[in-house]
């Protein structure tokens, strides 16, 4: 019994020094792995991964090395590798293999979701007109890019008329445009749109039950009325010219739309509203609004946005004279309208939408930090480890 006990306790010593050996070299493949996924666009990383790990491990085979890969909800990617080593000498109390297991994550350097480069208008519909641009619509001249991922006939349509859109550039993947003018002297056609820059990236937001105290019909004929952060159901509308004012922080709309009639002034600092489902937020010409995103925290940059995979559903701007929306404007499941003179000044600009029809418009356009430039992919930042 004692020489069965001194055989494994030296065979542990010696199997356990091995495992440790390995361990270490499956987390040093596996780290470089992530980080090479972490360097390419998301829809990429996986793959990219996989064929990393897959060309150094031939020399560790004959312990059946298995990597799965997976991109969280925080936008990092992650591996997992478990191993088996086979045991020598503990073998004589009834151990045959050694597991080994290694785990690691990677993200880019910035925590930032906006990508350097990515357009400030993005469209992602890949049907007809993902992109249409009506008589009196015009955005003035701007650094910013507008990309539409349709290849569709056509992908998208300029009319007649109008101050046309002075972006620095209008990169369409599709060949086929209706093209009635020269006011958008930018467009290019059979041009590499960019990836979605917040796909992934974006906070999750737990949108359970409703704060029964908030939303409905505002008080009648009242000057100024005072939002708080929380889940709104059912809707929210008010009559009159009232002014309302958001308190900073999340508002989530669910189960109903948000409903402004004309002479209603909204305003608000350091608030993003989602949306947890179709409902929406309808100005009925001749709104005031001044939102603006939070500029650190969770939702720093992040005005409006929705979680992605809803069903698409229209979304009506009417004319408003006087329009500020600073931040990201996120909402890759609804086509949009604006109509009727839609003035918009914004400061910080980055909205993905699924298509665009443009209106009456006269937007002035600056660039949200880090987007605007000509090509965009989640990887141009540089990566790095997390866990």
């Amino acid at each position: 019994m004692l020489v069965v006990f001194l055989a494994a306790a030296a065979g542990g010593s010696v199997d356990f020094g091995r495992a440790y050996v390995l361990r270490a070299d499956l987390q040093e493949r596996l780290d470089a792995a992530v980080l090479a996924g972490a360097k390419v666009a998301q829809s990429q990383q996986i793959s990219e991964a996989q064929t990393y790990f897959k060309g150094g491990i031939s020399s560790l085979a004959a312990y059946s090395p298995s990597a799965t890969f997976a991109i969280n909800s925080d936008g990092t990617i992650s591996g997992d590798v478990t191993a088996s080593l086979p045991a020598s000498l503990l073998g004589v109390v009834g151990v045959n293999q050694v597991p080994v297991a290694v785990h690691a994550a990677a993200t880019a350097a910035s925590s930032d979701p906006v990508s350097n480069g990515a357009p400030c208008i993005l469209l992602l519909d890949t049907g007809q007109n993902a992109l249409y641009v009506n008589s009196g619509a015009g955005i003035q001249k701007t650094s910013c890019e507008m990309h539409v991922h349709s290849a569709a006939y056509p992908a998208a349509t300029f009319t007649d008329g109008g101050n046309g859109l002075k972006l620095a550039r209008i990169c369409i993947k599709g060949t086929q445009i209706s093209y009635n003018n020269q006011l958008n002297p930018a467009v290019e056609k059979n041009c590499a749109a960019a990836d979605d820059p917040f796909a992934g990236k974006l906070p999750a937001v737990s949108s359970l039950g409703c704060d029964q105290q908030l939303g409905g019909h505002l008080p009648d004929n009242k000057a100024v009325d005072k939002l708080t952060p929380g889940i709104y159901c059912n809707g929210l509308s008010a009559n009159g010219s009232p002014r309302i004012e958001l308190a900073p922080g999340l508002y989530v709309i669910k189960n109903g739309d948000w409903f402004f009639n004309s002479g209603t002034t909204l305003v608000g600092d350091d608030v993003t509203l989602y949306f947890a489902d179709t409902s929406k937020i309808f100005f009925n010409g001749n709104v005031n609004i001044d939102l603006s995103a939070p500029a650190d925290g969770k939702y720093k940059d992040i005005l409006i946005f929705e979680q992605a995979g809803l069903q698409k559903t229209d979304m009506l701007f009417n004319g408003n004279q006087n329009a500020v929306l600073n931040g990201i404007i996120y909402l890759p499941s609804r086509n949009a309208h604006f109509n009727s003179t839609f003035a918009m000044n914004n400061e910080r600009t980055a909205i993905v939408l699924d298509d665009l029809s443009l209106d009456g418009t006269n937007w002035n356009l600056t660039p949200l930090s880090g987007t605007g430039g000509s090509s965009a992919s989640s990887g141009s930042a540089s990566p790095r480890l997390v866990q």
